[in-house]
């Protein structure tokens, strides 16, 4: 067999791309970078015996292996298992091959899929991860091929590759000449920072043509649209404070940065979906402009516009049909509306905070944003969007305390019920039910939700802090259908084996004979099948100067605050000591708020 030589080799899962999506990524990767200069299986030679010596003889001229990630690459087998932790998946071995040939491998996100986690994936590719990600929607194929084609472009080295024909060689030869021409008579003759292209009114579009290629080692470009004011000096003034501002805090946060102005004609009249799409056309990383205004105090603020040109965010949000968190796509304009009032300083701050986190580099993001908010952020779309990706930075990071404490902040400045079950997510599965059981008690009480479902997870959270009688309570309070019905019955059986195991042991205390231990250990088991006021008259026989009445007085506090809230003191050394006694505690403090 001859041997292909491509320099792109491409894996994808059939489930992420249409067969017309295939041939539109093929046909034009071969009409920009020669023919056979890409493999991507269109056919299925996984079925047959001779996949490997296909690949082997496909990736001899190969440096570049895109691994196209669509909302489908993570799927689940039958058994709930990802496929891609399967020895024999082909996607897998795709990968595993092109780390062992040494291949650039280039993670591409297709169509609105995300990067996975890396405990999601097999060790054996998780040098994949060490590249940073391209973005491709096929559905706006026109508007993303060009980047794509640049970034492949200085992948590839292919300035000098002999697949470059006439029409290419002239085109190389006058591109410079036409931008020199450009530069000599349209550039200010003062200096200013920045590299700045000017466009006609006649068509806006051709920024895209005239724009300097940005730096490749450049891992922030950002593309500067005028800023507008009735004042042109101050306009001007604005536009090189905002360089200045981006270059600083890309220093501050170890970020190479590369910014470029674009000098429109005033009498253009340029919309979003503009200035986005010739950003991409530039291969900027992100566009901004906007309208000067001034503060009350005078200082400078401005009415943004800003978008990444990959404008999407991966955000988690809680799916209420399974409470469970799944990563959601969000444009710029979702999460923090269409223009934004709010101070210089503060906006580009939280601009390389959002990019920080898109791009992955979430501990960066969270110190950007954390710095941002410190300091103050006026504007609520912002500071909302701030707290979120924060939050779910530290989600991906696994630091759980942080991560449940500004989703904590979020719901309570922001309240709303996605927030609130999204706290009670993450409370759940981070063993927080001082925090999870009062969240699920106020979605049960005042959101549409499923309330079946949310009682019996209030319920399994019940169980958490040995609390029986309530979770019993829940379980039956549970509609039982076809699907959860031998779930939510099993649940019962076991709750009621252990309040019988309790009775049991409870049958066998003699008050008058038990030692101070005996009576604690017996009050816990009344406490946690609900007989509140026996565990309280056992209690109170244990004499206050004994050394475990210390080890008594939480339990002692959870009883009285059970059988009459409204004039039991609570301390703080008892909350820390009993957990059901903080659930309590957090619970009654949510009804109070309510009330309020």
């Amino acid at each position: 067999m001859e041997p292909l030589h491509n320099a792109i080799f491409i894996s994808y899962r059939r489930a992420d791309l249409s067969q017309d999506q295939v041939n539109v990524i093929h046909e034009g990767l071969e009409k920009e970078f020669g023919h056979d200069s890409v493999f991507l299986d269109t056919s299925d030679i996984h079925s047959g015996a001779k996949w490997k010596e296909i690949l082997n003889q496909a990736g001899t001229g190969a440096k570049v292996c895109l691994v196209m990630i669509g909302k489908s690459w993570l799927e689940k087998d039958k058994d709930g298992q990802f496929r891609i932790q399967h020895p024999d998946d082909w996607v897998r071995k795709e990968i595993e091959y092109a780390i062992e040939k040494k291949l650039d491998i280039i993670p591409t996100l297709v169509n609105g899929g995300i990067l996975p986690d890396k405990a999601e994936v097999p060790v054996s590719i998780h040098p994949m991860f060490d590249s940073q990600t391209m973005t491709l929607d096929l559905n706006r194929w026109s508007i993303y091929k060009e980047k794509f084609f640049k970034d492949l472009k200085i992948l590839l080295k292919r300035k000098n590759h002999p697949w470059y024909n006439i029409k290419k060689l002239a085109f190389l030869l006058l591109f410079p000449v036409a931008v020199l021409f450009i530069f000599l008579f349209t550039r200010p003759r003062s200096k200013t920072p920045g590299q700045d292209t000017t466009l006609t009114s006649k068509d806006s579009l051709a920024l895209a043509n005239a724009c300097v290629a940005f730096n490749p080692t450049a891992e922030i470009k950002s593309l500067i649209f005028p800023i507008y004011s009735s004042d042109p000096q101050s306009a001007k003034d604005t536009r090189q404070l905002i360089e200045e501002l981006f270059a600083d805090q890309c220093r501050k946060a170890g970020l190479i940065a590369e910014n470029q102005f674009a000098t429109l004609d005033h009498s253009i009249e340029i919309t979003k979906s503009k200035k986005l799409e010739l950003a991409r056309s530039c291969g900027a990383d992100l566009y901004y402009s906007g309208v000067l205004i001034k503060g009350g105090d005078q200082s400078l603020s401005i009415k943004s516009d800003f978008n990444l040109t990959s404008d999407t965010l991966g955000a988690y949000v809680p799916n209420p049909e399974d409470l469970r968190l799944n990563l959601a796509r969000f444009s710029m304009e979702d999460l923090i509306g269409d223009e934004i009032n709010e101070k210089i300083e503060k906006l580009v701050q939280c601009i390389v905070g959002i990019f920080a986190y898109q791009k992955g580099h979430y501990a960066l993001s969270v110190e950007t944003l954390k710095s941002a908010i410190g300091s103050g952020i006026a504007n609520d779309s912002l500071k909302k969007t701030a707290y979120r990706l924060i939050a779910d930075s530290y989600y991906k990071m696994m630091v759980d305390d942080s991560c449940l404490y500004y989703q904590q902040q979020l719901t309570q400045l922001f309240p709303s019920p996605q927030a609130t079950l999204k706290t009670a997510y993450l409370a759940h599965i981070y063993k927080r039910p001082e925090i999870a059981i009062p969240a699920y008690t106020q979605l049960i009480e005042n959101s549409r939700y499923n309330k079946d479902l949310l009682l019996e997870k209030r319920g399994d959270q019940y169980i958490q802090i040995k609390e029986y009688s309530k979770a019993k309570e829940d379980y039956n309070k549970v509609q039982k259908t076809e699907t959860n019905k031998s779930r939510v019955n099993d649940k019962i059986k076991q709750v009621d084996k252990n309040i019988s195991v309790n009775q049991a042991t409870l049958s066998t205390v003699n008050n008058l004979q038990a030692t101070d231990q005996e009576k604690i250990n017996a009050a816990d088991k009344f406490l946690q099948i609900g007989q509140f006021v026996k565990a309280n008259e056992l209690l109170q026989t244990i004499d206050r100067s004994s050394v475990l009445f210390q080890k008594a007085e939480p339990l002692l506090q959870e009883a009285q605050l059970k059988i009459n809230p409204a004039t039991t003191i609570i301390s703080e050394t008892a909350v820390k000591a009993n957990p059901r006694l903080k659930t309590e505690v957090e619970v009654q403090k949510k009804a109070v708020r309510k009330v309020n």
